[in-house]
């Protein structure tokens, strides 16, 4: 898991956000970093609502990996 959204800094999210909001100000590209970040935790977020196994260890991840 750490792996997937570590894959993914900033910077390349930042490269996604340009390729589909080429000329918007800096808060739309923002919210697209965010979103495409909450993309990319999606499978897991889905795993801690299914119960699944290590659904408390992946929430606790995740939920560390937001704070910092």
């Amino acid at each position: 898991m750490l792996h997937t959204i570590e894959h993914y800094p900033d910077s390349y999210l930042e490269t996604i956000a340009d390729i589909f909001e080429k000329k918007e100000e800096l808060q739309k590209k923002e919210e697209l970093k965010r979103e495409l970040r909450n993309l990319l935790k999606k499978p897991y977020q889905d795993r801690i609502e299914r119960n699944d196994t290590l659904a408390k260890l992946t929430k606790d991840i995740l939920t560390e990996y937001d704070s910092l």
